[in-house]
């Protein structure tokens, strides 16, 4: 079987072997045992932003239908975007799954911040939104934008959530005309019924009003609270982090076929990355506790940002990104080096339980 035998919903979350090709020998050339080795371990999942995306596990050998496969390495990851290998042989080892998942469990365990929330993975079970799927791009739903003159843009968005039969998508492209909205907001859009059971997704470009997305709301509510602690007062902040984008200290980690590029590379040449890039959110200690921290703004982070990439996430993406965590945290901590606020696990439950109220704005 292909990919496109299998789609999206067949691959991800689940484990597959494929023969080394082109396609992978780089990615795998340093595995243990990869000198004996014929075929690859392979575990499909879903990366918001990028896309349907193999893990490389191990290597292993094929002898007929049987695979036995070597350990992983203990010190570095390989994945593969699934275009790169979309018309390659794939062998579906679902029958083995169990046994997979506890020999390599801490393989996959890495995996767990590549998870999505609730409503996202809802979305992804939703047929009637496939035809406007991108085919490597789950998440991505290809939109008619309606413009302040009446006619129809085609744009991509990346959902982002939905609400009984409204969705909510990141719009990922500047529109050409005079649409209402602009690349990066958030827009409302729905399925429409074209005739003889076509669908497409179309939005008037109204855009979603995250009401308190403005810092100085979440920093006036803990301080508010700091000075007067009462039930009321830290209620208003845990509504308030229901909607707030927060920015998250990252540290870029790339591949070790990536730096070695880099430091061939002469003055002038470009470089391209060949492997993925990836964000590892930073984790701060106190004592023998750790903490998984956010911030309302990028100054917030001060000197200490200086030395870490930023990503701005939803609160209630942090939450999935902090709960995940290898090092077990305590909670969030906001602001972690002005006027400070910790978020305990059992309040995070509270806000994530209570999910989006994302507010449709103004017309």
């Amino acid at each position: 079987m292909t990919f496109k035998d299998i789609g999206f919903r067949g691959m991800y979350h689940r484990f597959w072997a494929m023969d080394i090709k082109d396609t992978v020998r780089k990615t795998c050339s340093e595995f243990p045992d990869f000198e004996k080795a014929d075929c690859v371990l392979l575990y499909g999942y879903i990366d918001h932003n990028a896309g349907i995306t193999m893990e490389v596990i191990a290597c292993g050998h094929k002898d007929n239908d049987v695979f036995s496969f070597y350990d992983a390495p203990a010190d570095r990851r390989g994945s593969i975007r699934i275009g790169a290998i979309e018309n390659e042989t794939l062998y579906d080892l679902n029958g083995i799954f169990d046994e997979l998942k506890a020999r390599y469990k801490d393989k996959i365990e890495v995996l767990d911040s590549y998870k999505a929330n609730s409503e996202l993975m809802e979305t992804r079970e939703i047929t009637l939104l496939d035809a406007s799927r991108h085919e490597y791009y789950p998440d991505d739903i290809q939109l008619y934008l309606k413009t302040k003159e009446d006619n129809i843009e085609a744009c991509w968005v990346r959902i982002e959530g939905m609400s009984d039969k409204t969705f909510f998508g990141r719009l990922l492209n500047e529109p050409y005309k005079d649409c209402g909205c602009h690349e990066g907001d958030i827009v409302e859009f729905y399925i429409y019924e074209t005739g003889e059971d076509k669908f497409v997704c179309v939005s008037d470009g109204k855009t979603l009003k995250t009401v308190y997305t403005e810092e100085n709301i979440l920093k006036s509510a803990i301080n508010k609270f700091m000075q007067n602690r009462t039930e009321n007062n830290l209620i208003e902040i845990l509504e308030i982090l229901r909607d707030v984008f927060v920015w998250i200290p990252c540290r870029a980690v790339v591949s070790k076929a990536d730096i070695e590029q880099l430091i061939n590379k002469k003055a002038g040449d470009t470089f391209q990355s060949t492997d993925d890039i990836r964000m590892i959110p930073d984790i701060l200690q106190a004592g023998d506790e750790y903490f998984f921290p956010v911030f309302t703004s990028c100054d917030e982070m001060g000197e200490y940002g200086e030395n870490f990439s930023k990503v701005e996430k939803w609160f209630l993406e942090a939450i999935s990104l902090a709960q995940n965590n290898e090092k077990q945290v305590k909670g969030i901590v906001i602001n972690a080096f002005s006027d400070s606020f910790v978020v305990t696990n059992d309040l995070l439950e509270i806000v994530k339980k209570r999910g989006s109220k994302m507010t449709k704005s103004e017309e």
